[in-house]
């Protein structure tokens, strides 16, 4: 009897001095979320996408509640507008440092105006909110019509056409989101050059 006592005793001492394990999770003090090739540069407020995902993107680290960096753990990123076609998910696997880039292909559906749209963008992680903001968001692939969907071609280009030396600075063409042509227009020769470098993408 005073065995098995003695040897209750010691699981009991054993069982109360085990460590407690703390599960990781994604912890929005510690991580960034950070837009990159954004318009114009120096102001930090539109997005442009394009259907082969080579125009703005998203830089994120996660972190723990540690301060610890979260490998293998996906991270993902949704758009509350309904204009916007996406040609796959936003969405990445952290590195073992937590760091993932979030490539965005897709295109807009821009037709009802010329006025760029406007979109919240929010990004989770492991269903941890880690950002959540609205910006202006701009595309080359500025319709779905059939023939049209998630490729830049002769149906955008019409529609770059008609907005062609506007004076809106926030038309839907004006890429560079500047008013810097030659007769204060919005919409010109700068806004075609970055058109066309998403020519048939």
């Amino acid at each position: 009897m005073t065995r098995l006592f003695c040897v209750a005793i010691i699981v009991a001492a054993v069982s109360l001095a085990a460590p407690v394990a703390w599960a990781s999770v994604p912890d929005p003090g510690y991580s960034t979320v950070g837009w990159v090739n954004v318009y114009p540069a120096y102001a930090d407020s539109t997005v442009m996408i394009c259907p082969a995902g080579d125009a703005s993107y998203i830089q994120v680290n996660v972190r723990d509640q540690f301060n610890a960096p979260m490998g293998g753990v996906l991270v993902q990123a949704s758009f509350s507008s309904g204009n916007i076609y996406l040609v796959s998910p936003v969405e990445g696997n952290t590195d073992t440092y937590g760091d993932v880039t979030l490539t965005i292909s897709g295109g807009i559906d821009n037709t009802g105006g010329e006025t760029s749209i406007t979109s919240a963008t929010t990004v989770t992680c492991l269903g941890v909110t880690l950002y959540s903001n609205d910006r202006d968001f701009l595309s080359p692939d500025m319709t779905q019509a059939t023939g049209s969907e998630n490729k830049v071609e002769g149906l955008d280009y019409s529609i770059f056409a008609g907005d062609w030396l506007s004076f809106n600075d926030h038309s839907r063409s004006n890429f560079n989101r500047l008013c810097n042509e030659s007769g204060g227009e919005c919409v010109g020769g700068l806004d075609y050059s970055i058109f066309a470098l998403h020519w048939l993408h």
